[in-house]
């Protein structure tokens, strides 16, 4: 059931104070923002991580932390919360001293203060996107091999042929001369 705004009420979680304690202590950059991606809260991992105060980081919006390629897309992905509630996606966040920061970005739709808004959670994923980057090199550094240890194979298989094809021709004459 939607109520007036298009949101499911059902996957709305109310949430009106998240304490300080548990909003700083986590290593998660923590944003809430409104339908229309004004920033209501940030935490201070966010701020550390983009190299905003919290005072900068609360007049931006999802649309100006993010590379454009992602930014575009933000629209998209509050009208896909207000159908299903939660999604998880990949994006990257821009500092303010324009680094690219690959992230990964749990979001859900809530109640806060009595208005719906949007809690996304962004983790750092610069170390497993390394981690896949390195694997991918690993990976076509084993096709590689692999692909010359098979030819490698095939010219023997080709050689072993060839002298099995030289051995016969020479077995062939040795017969014919031993008739003669």
């Amino acid at each position: 059931m939607a109520d007036a705004r298009g949101v499911k009420s059902q996957n709305i979680k109310s949430v009106n104070v998240i304490p300080d304690n548990i909003c700083n202590d986590i290593n998660d950059a923590i944003f809430i923002h409104d339908l229309t991606g004004h920033f209501l809260l940030v935490n201070k991992e966010a701020c550390r991580r983009l190299g905003y105060s919290q005072k900068e980081l609360l007049k931006l919006s999802p649309q100006k932390i993010d590379l454009p390629k992602f930014a575009n897309l933000v629209g998209q992905k509050i009208q896909e919360l207000q159908k299903v509630g939660k999604i998880v996606f990949e994006s990257e966040h821009l500092t303010k001293t324009g680094k690219a920061i690959p992230v990964e970005i749990s979001s859900s739709v809530i109640d806060y203060h009595g208005r719906p808004a949007i809690l996304s959670v962004a983790r750092d994923i610069t170390r497993r996107r390394m981690s896949e980057q390195v694997l991918s090199e690993r990976q076509a550094e084993l096709e590689k091999i692999n692909r010359l240890m098979v030819g490698r194979e095939l010219k023997m298989i080709t050689l072993k042929e060839k002298i099995k094809i030289l051995e016969n021709r020479l077995a062939i004459r040795q017969l014919k001369a031993g008739h003669k």
